[in-house]
C-alpha cells in the first residue's frame, strides 16, 4: 500500500525521486481547484450580502438524508413578503449536527433577486466552508513546495544534477 509519509522520511538512498515528483504535481494541481473553488464561494456570498436584505426568518422544516456515516440536515427557509404572500427556500447546504430546530424563528438575509433565504447562522457556515477550501488550496501549495526541494535535496545527495533553480 502507498504511504506518502513514509515516503517523505525514509533514508537517505532508498527514496524515488520519480515518486516526490508525482506527489508535488499531483498538489499542485489540487491548489487552484481548491483555491479558486473557496475565493468563488467567499464571491458569491458577497455578491448574496450586496443584493439581500435583513429579514426575519421561520425555520419550516428541517430536511435530513443520509451521508456517508452520517445523517445531515438542511433547514427550509420561509419568509413573509411585502405582499403577504409566503416564500421558502431550502438552500444546498447540508450539516451535521442541524443548525436549527424546526419553528425556530432566527434572523436571516432575503435576496429579491435570487429568491435565497439564509440565515445568519447558516452563513457563517457557509463562509467557515470557503476558508477551509483557501486553506487547503495554500497547503497544498506549500506541500507541493515543500515536495520540490525535497526533489532537489535528494538529487545532489544522489549526485544528479537538478534541472531546474529555487
Amino acid at each position: 500500500m502507498f504511504n506518502p509519509i513514509k515516503l517523505l522520511f525514509r533514508p537517505q538512498g532508498e527514496q524515488p525521486i520519480s515518486a516526490l515528483i508525482v506527489m508535488s504535481i499531483v498538489m499542485m494541481l489540487l491548489a487552484p481547484w481548491f483555491l479558486l473553488s473557496g475565493s468563488g464561494g467567499l464571491v458569491d456570498q458577497w455578491r448574496f450580502l450586496e443584493n439581500s436584505r435583513a429579514v426575519t426568518v421561520t425555520v419550516v422544516e428541517v430536511d435530513s438524508r443520509d451521508s456517508d456515516d452520517i445523517r445531515v440536515y438542511r433547514p427550509v427557509f420561509e419568509i413573509r413578503k411585502a405582499n403577504n404572500k409566503k416564500h421558502r427556500f431550502a438552500g444546498d447546504l447540508w450539516e451535521y449536527p442541524p443548525a436549527h430546530e424546526k419553528g425556530a424563528v432566527v434572523t436571516g438575509r432575503y435576496s429579491d433577486e435570487s429568491g435565497e433565504i439564509w440565515s445568519n447562522k447558516m452563513l457563517q457556515s457557509k463562509k467557515n466552508f470557503n476558508y477551509v477550501f483557501i486553506a487547503s488550496g495554500l497547503g497544498s501549495v506549500l506541500f507541493g513546495c515543500f515536495l520540490l526541494i525535497k526533489i532537489r535535496h535528494r538529487m545532489r545527495l544522489s549526485g544528479q544534477t537538478p534541472k531546474y533553480r529555487l
